[in-house]
């Protein structure tokens, strides 16, 4: 068995009315002409707005878009069907013959590794491999952003087709962590240093990178799975223009751009084709935007002020203010498609003035607000200093640019009472909002993201209780600690769960939306004949 040493965490951060709710609940709408029949084979021509990958290399990737990609070419012990509905929690095995096998004191995990599955070079895929994807993603020359999501690990090891995997203490979350796509197989041997044209046992490769310029997926020859690979390639152009790609996609110059439909086409495109019909979709996101308050200065120190705030913000108005269709109104922190999520309206959609004056009493403040320099945050922040004004507090409003606002917000010294933020899922599981971004135990000097600092040791208690907790219990404890936290504590105000828009060109078909991709599956989609 490999021991392994502990790492710190890292991280990263007017709707159509009638027509649209119908759509997102209901299914397609808005359908035009009859469409012509899918087909095998073809290439699937993808954009990328605005800019390049980072990295193909899974062990490495920490980027939505790179995430897209590889999902096509990932083959992993766990993963998610590629279905059109939000999944949640329903993980099937892959590489994995099936569930494994735990011990009695939950701290060993016991996989029994498939046969069948070959990498794009021929070579199959065995428990080795897996093992070594492990110690690569670890090894400290690779830098890599999975660590912290082997927190618990302190030895594996692999044995014929068995792989066995030791924790420091039960983990109920360890398949939805191993379902990212930094646990993608690589075969043994693999060089220890970022490599973007990986073998991969997928139902794709990465055939070829110019970085700048292009990637290309070809079809992996040897795959045996259950995923779907209609396409014989999949060509990626990056560095679009979002304007000119999505007229692209329009006129069949493309087929389809990772990044959606710029803000300023959304209104034009979802009336022209509709939406969720045959071109236009709009699907939730795993992610929840809020404001956070500073419970550790001395104006939202008393939980009453910070309720006052959550009372006086109108949540609609902040909606609008990240653009059309952007996404639903909330009131809590779990979004849906996390397990754990379920419905709460802690505070009302629209500001209660009179209830928050009644909570802040004769009180009144200055709050410091950090922003970026993105014109949505400052959208956001008139809504906010006119509602708050209504309750005696007045914004001092402090801009940054975006890449010096995010050193500033994760710094634990740093003079804010409040700031915009948010939470994407990493992995599915309610974990990775709640104990993530309102622990106590999760407040470091740097690199921090519990924002609000938030530190009740009460509620550390039952976030590490629930944490400890699987199947329904544990998500009942979170949907509680969800409700508890929101309505009583207020460290963090939520107000919105972003959607995101995919828009294809008519030559696509076999359109699947999975919550692994992230957004549309490329691996399952085909083109029309």
């Amino acid at each position: 068995m490999v021991p392994v040493g502990s790492r710190g965490r890292r991280r990263r951060l007017a709707l159509l009315g009638a027509v649209l709710a119908a759509a997102l609940s209901a299914g397609p709408a808005l359908s035009r002409t009859p469409e012509p029949p899918n087909r095998e084979g073809g290439k699937l021509r993808v954009n990328v707005t605005g800019t390049d990958f980072n990295s193909l290399d899974p062990a490495v990737n920490y980027d939505t878009d790179g995430a897209q990609l590889l999902y096509a070419t990932c083959a992993k012990l766990f993963t998610y069907p590629d279905s059109s509905k939000l999944a949640g929690s329903m993980l099937e095995p892959e590489l994995s013959a099936g569930l494994p096998t735990v011990s009695a004191d939950g701290r060993t995990y016991v996989f029994r590794i498939a046969a069948g599955f070959r990498f794009s070079n021929g070579a199959p895929v065995g428990a080795a491999d897996v093992a070594y994807t492990i110690r690569r993603d670890l090894d400290p020359r690779m830098h890599s952003p999975s660590v912290p999501f082997l927190r618990d690990l302190i030895a594996y090891g692999a044995n014929g087709d068995m792989l066995t995997l030791k924790l420091r203490h039960p983990a109920p979350d360890l398949l939805a962590r191993l379902a990212m796509p930094f646990f993608c197989v690589v075969p043994a041997g693999t060089p220890i240093r970022p490599t973007d044209t990986i073998p991969s046992a997928g139902p794709y490769y990465v055939a070829a990178r110019k970085r700048g310029i292009s990637v290309t997926l070809d079809k992996n020859p040897y795959y045996s799975g259950q995923r779907p690979n209609h396409l014989d390639e999949i060509d990626f152009s990056v560095f679009q223009n979002g304007l000119q790609s999505t007229h692209q996609i329009e006129a069949g110059y493309a087929d389809y751009d990772l990044h959606g439909v710029p803000l300023e086409l959304r209104r034009e495109i979802a009336v022209r084709y509709g939406v969720n019909g045959t071109h236009f979709f709009v699907h939730p996101n795993a992610q929840t935007d809020w404001l956070v308050l500073n419970t550790s200065r001395p104006l939202f120190r008393d939980a009453s002020v910070r309720r006052a705030v959550a009372y006086a913000v109108d949540r609609l108005a902040l909606l609008h203010a990240l653009g059309f269709m952007a996404g639903k109104v909330t009131t809590q922190i779990l979004p849906p498609g996390v397990p754990g999520y379920r419905k709460i309206r802690a505070y009302p959609l629209k500001a209660d003035v009179a209830a928050a004056r009644k909570l802040m009493g004769d009180r009144h403040g200055t709050a410091v607000l950090y922003i970026s320099d993105n014109p949505v945050d400052a959208a956001i922040a008139d809504v906010i200093t006119r509602d708050l004004a209504r309750i005696g507090i007045e914004i001092d409003r402090r801009e940054f640019r975006t890449a010096d606002y995010n050193v500033r917000i994760h710094r634990r010294s740093e003079p804010f009472d409040m700031t915009i933020n948010g939470w994407v899922a990493d992995y599915l599981d309610p974990y990775d909002f709640i104990n993530v971004a309102l622990s106590g135990r999760n407040i470091p000097t740097v690199d921090n993201q519990n924002m609000s600092h938030f530190n009740n040791p009460s509620f550390d208690r039952r976030m590490d209780a629930a944490a400890a907790l699987s199947g329904n219990r544990r998500y009942t404890a979170y949907a509680q600690l969800d409700a508890q936290i929101t309505r009583d504590e207020a460290p963090i105000v939520p107000y919105a769960n972003e959607y995101r828009v995919e828009f294809v060109s008519r030559r696509v078909g076999c359109v699947v939306i999975a919550p692994g991709a992230g957004g549309l599956d490329l691996s399952a989609a085909c083109v029309k004949r």
